[in-house]
């Protein structure tokens, strides 16, 4: 059946005064208002806006919910009882919310009066949207959507890494489609059939096994076959304008991959390597290393009375040197598939390249031990008297972990750090969290439907990695928390080097891949995480 979809809208939301001891919140959504650049699941990026009345049919054939946090325990109204009243026009959506006299109304009311609160997330059903395109930037408009529940939230669900769209794929097929029935020529003739296509969901779809490449432009389209080329043959063809495919300046006998398949791989590496998904990744980097200055003491903010000079900050920095190493894999493709001409090559290969490299980096970025080769993970970067630079919280026993352990580790984490926080931990550390409950007897581990992560931790995003250590035997780390966007620094360089080699496969009648990608990770402020840690016992 269609997958239900959670968006952030552009909402504008308040707190009215109470009446009569009712407490009322509005908003409304405006139609015809482009979003920011959202990515989906499978890393195509686009934009997404709402067609006047998109939710009219809906609402007049079923009803709507108010959740709080997208919680369905947590009910606040509904349209069936009126307390949550829809009103729908040529500019906007509408709604008016009266909370219930409960704990969780009166925790809601509390936090958007006071503005802590200030986002609304829709779930809705798209039934029917276009697309289009413009110079490689896609465009949704939803043209007719069920809405299933409103929900006040405190994390304003629009994330890059997490949004289900599945009719672009649609579209960019019968745009591909298109192309490849048509020579340069014809294509330069007939833009406008290529630019919106009209797309009603399918009940499901179909598996998608590699990367798919944005249409875009004829010169991109033209690399893109330029690069195939070469994998297939190892011939640096030329271009009509004579230019030639870009030659690696690091790797002997390697292309610089284009840059669409770059970023393939690139994008991709974060659903493996999650450090990728909540540190901070810098601009690539185009020389030997970059750096950026870190705060290390002093008072950089002080009371001044009017009138008066303000007097020189006492700050002291020092630098966070990003050096990019060499990470490399190598794929052996058959020479019957690189002579199928129905097979993206090119896909193929960036699909296997994510994989490994993306699984090396997740062990790195977390646990390497800096040594030749290796990058230092955060977890065991020390400082000069080698001790670890991020803090550790032990917890009470050796035996395990309980619900006052996590709570104390909450705690231990500055609270300027905790509205950006999220929690890092492995499939065993998860399997334990999933059996605690608080005093309440409520779980502690919650699915988040706000993000695509899948659960939460004490309302914050609790992110999986498999790269993150401990067994769960005492002294192993088990769970992080913090801001890693503060706190953590991913530095590339620009560009991966692809090299072909025949002579490795030739009596197996392969030709081998390897690709090369420049990365670095720095703990720039340690002061933002904090690692719980089981008792070690030691005396």
């Amino acid at each position: 059946m269609n997958e239900r979809e959670i968006r952030s809208l552009p909402v504008t939301l308040e707190a009215r005064a109470e009446e009569n001891g009712m407490r009322t919140v509005a908003g409304h959504v405006p139609y015809g208002v482009e979003s920011e650049v959202l990515r989906d699941i499978w890393g195509d990026e686009f934009v997404e806006e709402l067609a006047p009345g998109c939710f009219d049919e809906s609402l007049k054939a079923r009803d709507v919910v108010a959740l709080w946090s997208h919680d369905t325990s947590q009910v606040l109204g509904g349209t069936k009882n009126r307390t949550l009243r829809l009103v729908s026009n040529e500019e906007r959506l509408g709604f008016d919310l009266d909370l219930p006299d409960t704990q969780t109304g009166r925790d809601a009311w509390e936090s958007i009066r006071r503005g802590d609160v200030d986002g609304v997330s829709f779930g809705m059903v798209v039934k029917r949207d276009k697309w289009s395109n413009n110079d490689g930037i896609y465009k949704r408009t939803i043209l007719e959507a069920e809405l299933w529940e409103i929900s006040p939230a405190v994390f304003a669900a629009y994330p890059a890494s997490a949004v289900t769209c599945r009719s672009l794929e649609a579209y960019k097929k019968t745009a591909q489609e298109v192309i490849d029935m048509s020579d340069k020529e014809n294509r330069a003739i007939e833009p406008e059939q290529n630019k919106t296509e009209e797309v009603t969901h399918m009940e499901e779809k179909e598996t998608r096994t590699v990367p798919t490449v944005a249409i875009t432009t004829d010169s991109k389209v033209e690399e893109r076959a330029r690069f195939n080329h070469f994998l297939r043959t190892g011939e640096l063809r030329e271009s009509p304008a004579a230019t030639p495919l870009m030659v690696s300046s690091e790797t002997k006998g390697a292309a610089l991959a284009p840059v669409d398949f770059a970023k393939e791989i690139i994008d991709g590496l974060a659903d493996v390597a999650v450090m990728r998904q909540i540190a901070r990744v810098l601009p690539p980097i185009s020389g030997k290393s970059v750096a950026y200055p870190r705060r290390t003491g002093g008072t950089g903010a002080a009371m001044v009375l009017e009138g008066q000079p303000i007097a020189p900050y006492d700050l002291t920095f020092d630098q966070v040197i990003i050096t990019p190493k060499k990470a490399a894999a190598l794929v052996e493709v058959s020479n019957e598939l690189l002579q199928d001409a129905g097979v993206d090559i090119a896909g193929y290969l960036a699909q296997h390249f994510i994989d490994e490299i993306g699984e090396l980096l997740e062990d790195q970025y977390w646990n390497g031990d800096g040594v030749d080769a290796n990058l230092l993970g955060i977890l065991t970067a020390e400082d000069a008297s080698e001790q670890p630079l991020i803090e550790r919280v032990e917890t009470a026993e050796t035996t395990g972990v309980d619900v006052e352990d996590i709570l104390t580790l909450w705690a231990e984490l500055p609270s300027k750090y905790r509205r950006n926080a999220v929690f890092v931990c492995n499939s065993a550390m998860e399997a334990e969290l999933r059996k605690m409950k608080d005093g309440n007897g409520q779980y502690l581990m919650v699915p988040d439907l706000t993000t695509g992560l899948g659960n939460t931790l004490l309302g914050r995003p609790l992110y999986l990695a498999e790269g993150f250590p401990g067994d769960l035997t005492a002294g192993d780390d088990v769970l992080m928390v913090g801001d890693f966007m503060r706190a953590v620094y991913i530095g590339d360089k620009i560009g991966i080097d692809i090299q072909r080699n025949e002579s490795a496969g030739f009596y197996k009648d392969t030709v081998a891949f390897r690709a090369i990608f420049r990365t670095d990770i720095q703990l720039a402020w340690p002061d933002a995480l904090r690692v719980l840690q089981i008792k070690s016992g030691a005396a």
